[in-house]
C-alpha cells in the first residue's frame, strides 16, 4: 500500500493579553484618562504674564469639563472654539460646556493672568459612570519680579523667559546695536505641535500636532513672535488644523505675516476637519507661491477674505480643492494684484450663497473659467468681477453671473483677443450666440435659450465670412445602410457673407472610396436666381495626398493683381461620387472640408472646418464554418476521470472576405447533466484576440444548453474566429459512461437570413473514476484571549464549530487518515517562541501534543461512502493551547500547520 500526502499550510493566529498586577500603593493615577488632556503655552513665566492653556477631549459622551485655578489666578479670555467657558467665583473654578459633545476633537484654550510666584498644579476634570476621572496633571512655575531681574541668563537655554531678558539687554545698552544673533532662538508650543523660531533668519518652524487659534506664535493677545519679523514658515510634520481656522495665518485687526515670502511642508498640513477658511492667508503681501494642492477642504464651509490682500502672490495651487460645502466666497480673491493664472476647474459650488467682490481688484487675471460654478443660489452678484477686465470667461449650465436686472456685478466690456475692432459686447467664442451688452450678458444668462455654457469673448465687427455645410447621399442602397461597392453622392453648399478674398475650398477624400473623377461638378447661384455651372479647371485632385481642391477664381471678380473676391451674399455647390471599396468594410467613412479665405487686406480668417457625419460600411453574406474542441485540463494523458475539468472552445470562423451580420449566437446545444458547469468560466474570445468573460447565465441547464449572443448589431465580422469558451467538472455520475455533446451557430445576415450550423457530436468516455483531496480549509485557526497565568491555561478556540472540507470522489473508496503536524514553532514577531503548547484531544485518548516533531492522527475513515466530509469536532474535544506558567509574555504568537491525508490509491 503507497501513502499520497496533499499538503496544506495555515497561520494560527494566537492572541495573549498581560494583566500586570500593581500595589494599592501605586494607584495614585488611577483616575486619568488618555482621551482628555491639557497643555500650557509655556512652562515657566514671571509674575504679572499670561499664559494660555489648551484643553482637549475626544470622548464623545462627554458635555463638561472643569478646571480647578488658584484663587491667585486671573482668568482672562477664551477663544470659545468648540465650547464656552464661564469662570465659577465661588469654587474657584473654570467650567466648559462643550457645544457638541460628539465631536471628537473639541478645544478650548482659555488665557490666565498669574499674579504671584509659586509652582502651580493644573488639571482638567468631569465624571464618568458617578466616578471623577482627569486629565494627567501639567505645572506652571511662576518666578518673582526680582527673582527673574537677579538670575543668570543661560545661553543654551531657549525659554521665552529668557529670550525677553536678552531682547532688554541689547535694548538697554545701545553698545550691543551689532550683537550677533546667529545662535538666537525662541520655542514654544502651539496646541500640541512645538515649533521654534530662528531670529537671524526669520525662519518659524513647527513640528508635528494638532494646532489652534489661541495660541498661535505671531498671535496679538499672548503669542510670542507678535512683534517678530517672519520671512518663512516650514512644518517639518503632520499639523492638524482647527475645525475653525479663521484667521489662522493673520489677525482681525492687523497683518501678521506680511513678511512671510516661502511656506513649505503645506503638506503635512492636514485641513481634513477644517469648516471655516475665513481669511486664512489675508494680507500675507510678500507670499509669491502658495500650493494648497494637498489641502482637503471637502468639510468647509467659509472661504471669505481667504486670500484677500495677498499682493505678491503670482501662483496659486488650488487643484485639489473640494468647495461643495462651501457657502461663501465674498472677496476671496480681492487685490492679487500679481496673480494673471487662476484654475478654478476643481471648483463645485452647488451650496454657494455669497460671492461679492470675489475677484475684485485682481487686474492681471484676464481669463477666467468659473464653468464648474453652480450659482443658482446667489441672491446678490455685487462686484463679482469689479476691477478686472477680461478677455476671456468661460461659463458652465449653472455659472449665472448675474441677477435678472444685470445690475451689480461690475462686469465690463471685454477686452479684444487680437487687433481686430471690438464692439465692446459678450459673444459666444465659437460664434454660436448673439451679441450681448455686459448688463444684458449678466442678465439674462443661464435665462435664455441663446447663451447656454460655453467661452464667451469680444464681439469683433465682422468682415466677411464663409459658412457651409456638407451632404452624403447612397445612390445603391436604400435601406439607410452603407455597404462595399456601393456608390456614394457627395454634395457641398458654401454660403459667401459680406466681402472675402483668395477662397479655396479643399476636401480629402478617403482612401477607402475610389473616386470617380469624370463627376466632378458644381455650380452656384446668382442674385436673380441663375445658375452658372463651375467650369472643368476649377476642380483638381491629388491622387498621393488624396485632396480635392476647387478654386473658384475662374467665376469670382478678379482685381488687377489676381486676387479674386465675392462679396454679398453668394451660395456655391459642388459634387462627386465615390464607390466604397474593400478597405471601407468594417470602417466609418467621414468627409472632411476645409475652406480658407482673408480679408481684404489678406489677413486670414480662421479656417472653416466642415465635417460630415461618419457612416459606416457593411459587408455582404458570411460563409461559417464552427469547430469544436475538449481538453481535459487536469491531466495531460488520455485518461478521462470523475472530477477532472474539462474545457469547451466552440470556434466560429467567416470565409467570405466581405461578410457581415446582423446577430449572431455560439452555444453548446447537447450539455450532458453528468457534468457540472464551472462558474466563472466563461468567456468570448474576440477576433482582435481580446477575451470578454461572460456571465453565468449563458449555462441553462433545464435546457442543457450553454449559449452567448456574439454578435448583435449590423457590422463586419471579418475572417478571423470568433470563440466561446467555458469549463466544466465531471460528476461522480458520469463514471463508466459515454457523454455526447453538440456545438451550433445561429443568428441573421445583414439581409435577414437565417444562418444554422451544426457541429458534429463529440463524445467524453468517462473510463476512470475521482479523487481523495482537500476540498476548502480555513486560513487561520484563532484562540480565545487569555490573561497570563501563574498556573497552566488551557485555551479553548475562538470558533468552536471551525473545521476542514475533505473531497472524496473515488468510485472505489479507500479508508483515509487526517494528520497534523507543526511546520514551524510558535514565534511572535519579536522572535519570543513557545514550545509544546499545542494538543489534540479526544475524549477517552490521553491528551496528544503536536509540534514539529511530532505528527498526530486527527480523524480517520473507516468506512468511507460519502463524496464530501467537514472533520470538526465537539467544543471539548479538538485542538487547544496548553500554556505552562511563565513561558508566554503578552504577544501574539503564530505558526503554520501541516496537514496530511493518508488513503490507499485506486
Amino acid at each position: 500500500m503507497k501513502s499520497k500526502r496533499i499538503y496544506i499550510f495555515l497561520f494560527v493566529i494566537i492572541m495573549g493579553i498581560m494583566i500586570v498586577s500593581q500595589a494599592q500603593s501605586l494607584l495614585a493615577n488611577y483616575n486619568i484618562v488618555e482621551d482628555m488632556s491639557i497643555q500650557t503655552s509655556v512652562n515657566s513665566l514671571k509674575e504679572g504674564e499670561i499664559v494660555a492653556i489648551t484643553v482637549t477631549d475626544s470622548n464623545v459622551e462627554d458635555t463638561k469639563l472643569v478646571i480647578p485655578i488658584d484663587k491667585t489666578m486671573e482668568y482672562v479670555e477664551s477663544d470659545h472654539l468648540d465650547g464656552s467657558v464661564v469662570f465659577d467665583t465661588i469654587n474657584n473654578q473654570l467650567v466648559i460646556d462643550w457645544m457638541d459633545s460628539s465631536n471628537e476633537q473639541k478645544a478650548v484654550t482659555v488665557m490666565l493672568k498669574m499674579n504671584k510666584e509659586g509652582l502651580y498644579p493644573l488639571k482638567a476634570l468631569t465624571v464618568r459612570d458617578n466616578q471623577e476621572v482627569n486629565t494627567k496633571e501639567v505645572s506652571i512655575d511662576v518666578v518673582g519680579a526680582e527673582e527673574s531681574q537677579t538670575e543668570n541668563v543661560d545661553i543654551e537655554s531657549s525659554t521665552s523667559f529668557e529670550q525677553s531678558i536678552l531682547d532688554k539687554v541689547i535694548a538697554e545698552d545701545p553698545t550691543l546695536e551689532n550683537f550677533d544673533r546667529d545662535y538666537e532662538e525662541i520655542t514654544g508650543i502651539w496646541g500640541t505641535a512645538p515649533w521654534r523660531y530662528d531670529v537671524s533668519t526669520g525662519v518659524l518652524t513647527i513640528e508635528s500636532g494638532a494646532v489652534n487659534i489661541s495660541q498661535k506664535p505671531w498671535s496679538s493677545i499672548s503669542g510670542p513672535l507678535k512683534d517678530s519679523i517672519i520671512k518663512k514658515l516650514v512644518f517639518t510634520g503632520p499639523v492638524i488644523l482647527p475645525r475653525d481656522s479663521t484667521y489662522l495665518f493673520t489677525e482681525q485687526h492687523r497683518r501678521a505675516l506680511d513678511t512671510v515670502e516661502t511656506i513649505e511642508g503645506l503638506n503635512y498640513v492636514d485641513t481634513s476637519s477644517v469648516t471655516k477658511m475665513k481669511a486664512m492667508f489675508r494680507g500675507m503681501r510678500s507670499l509669491k507661491i502658495l500650493d494648497l494642492s494637498s489641502f482637503n477642504t471637502s468639510n468647509v464651509t467659509d472661504m471669505e477674505s481667504m486670500f484677500e490682500g495677498m499682493e505678491s502672490l503670482e501662483s496659486l495651487d488650488l487643484s485639489s480643492f473640494n468647495t461643495a460645502k462651501v457657502r461663501t466666497m465674498t472677496k476671496m480673491f480681492k487685490g492679487l494684484e500679481k496673480l494673471t493664472n487662476l484654475d478654478l476647474s476643481s471648483f463645485d459650488t452647488p451650496s454657494l450663497g455669497s460671492l461679492e467682490y470675489m475677484f475684485e481688484g485682481s487686474e492681471k487675471i484676464k481669463e477666467l473659467d468659473i464653468s464648474t460654478f453652480d450659482t443658482t443660489n446667489v441672491a446678490t452678484f455685487g462686484g463679482f468681477f469689479r476691477g478686472i477686465s477680461l478677455r476671456k470667461l468661460t461659463l458652465g449650465e449653472k455659472s449665472l453671473i448675474g441677477n435678472e436686472k444685470g445690475v451689480g456685478n461690475g462686469l465690463g466690456s471685454p477686452l479684444p483677443l487680437d487687433e481686430n475692432e471690438v464692439s465692446g459686447n459678450w459673444v459666444k467664442e465659437n460664434g454660436e450666440s448673439k451679441a450681448y451688452s455686459p448688463r444684458e450678458f449678466g442678465q439674462k444668462y443661464g435665462r435664455i435659450e441663446d447663451l447656454t455654457a460655453g467661452t464667451y469673448v469680444a464681439e469683433t465687427i465682422p468682415t466677411g465670412e464663409i459658412s457651409g455645410e456638407i451632404k452624403l447621399e447612397n445612390q445603391t442602397s436604400l435601406d439607410g445602410l452603407f455597404y462595399v461597392n456601393d456608390e456614394i453622392k457627395f454634395q457641398n453648399k458654401i454660403h459667401h457673407k459680406g466681402e472675402v478674398w483668395n477662397y479655396l475650398y479643399k476636401t480629402i477624400i478617403p482612401d477607402e472610396l475610389t473616386i470617380n473623377k469624370e463627376s466632378f461638378k458644381g455650380y452656384r447661384i446668382t442674385e436673380d436666381g441663375n445658375m452658372v455651372d463651375f467650369p472643368k479647371e476649377v476642380f483638381k485632385f491629388d491622387e498621393s495626398s488624396r485632396m480635392l481642391e476647387v478654386n473658384l477664381k475662374a467665376i469670382s471678380e478678379v482685381d488687377g493683381k489676381g486676387n479674386y473676391y465675392s462679396f454679398g451674399e453668394r451660395n456655391f455647390y459642388y459634387e462627386f461620387t465615390a464607390i466604397t471599396n474593400k478597405e471601407a468594410i468594417g470602417k466609418k467613412i467621414k468627409l472632411d472640408s476645409t475652406i480658407s479665405y482673408f480679408d481684404k487686406i489678406f489677413n486670414p480668417y480662421q479656417d472653416v472646418e466642415l465635417s460630415v457625419e461618419s457612416k459606416e460600411i457593411y459587408g455582404l453574406e458570411p460563409e461559417w464554418e464552427l469547430e469544436k474542441k475538449i481538453k481535459n485540463t487536469s491531466r495531460s494523458d488520455e485518461i478521462t476521470a470523475v472530477g477532472d475539468e474539462l474545457e469547451f472552445t466552440l470556434t466560429a470562423t467567416n470565409k467570405e472576405e466581405l461578410g457581415a451580420m446582423k446577430s449572431f449566437a455560439i452555444a453548446e446545444t447537447m450539455f450532458p447533466n453528468e457534468l457540472d458547469f464551472i462558474r466563472g468560466s466563461a468567456e468570448l474570445i474576440l477576433p482582435n484576440g481580446d477575451t470578454k468573460k461572460l456571465d453565468d447565465s449563458v449555462y441553462q441547464p433545464e435546457k442543457q444548453l450553454v449559449s452567448t449572443n456574439v454578435f448583435s448589431e449590423n457590422g463586419f465580422v471579418g475572417v478571423k474566429p470568433y470563440s466561446l469558451r467555458f469549463k466544466a467538472k465531471i460528476k461522480d455520475l458520469a463514471y463508466g459512461k459515454i457523454l455526447e455533446t453538440k456545438a451550433n451557430l445561429n443568428g441573421l445576415t445583414q439581409i435577414g437570413n437565417v444562418v444554422t450550423i451544426d457541429d458534429n457530436k463529440v463524445e467524453i468516455n468517462v473510463a476512470y473514476s475521482g479523487k481523495l483531496g482537500f476540498k476548502e480549509t480555513p486560513k487561520t485557526l484563532s484562540f480565545k484571549d487569555s490573561f497570563i497565568s501563574a498556573f497552566t491555561s488551557t485555551i479553548e478556540r475562538k470558533d468552536a464549530d471551525w473545521g476542514i472540507s475533505i473531497e472524496d470522489t473515488r468510485a472505489q473508496k479507500q479508508p483515509w487518515t487526517l494528520s497534523v503536524k507543526q511546520a514551524s514553532p510558535f514565534e511572535s514577531i519579536d522572535g519570543d517562541a513557545l514550545t509544546q503548547v499545542l494538543i489534540f484531544r479526544k475524549n477517552g485518548i490521553e491528551d496528544k501534543a503536536i509540534d514539529v516533531e511530532n505528527e498526530v492522527d486527527v480523524y480517520s475513515e473507516g468506512s468511507p461512502n460519502l463524496n464530501d466530509y467537514f472533520v470538526s469536532w465537539q467544543k471539548d474535544e479538538g485542538f487547544f493551547l496548553k500554556v505552562p506558567p511563565g513561558t508566554a509574555k503578552a504577544k501574539q504568537y503564530q505558526t503554520e500547520l501541516q496537514w496530511n491525508l493518508k488513503d490507499t490509491p485506486i
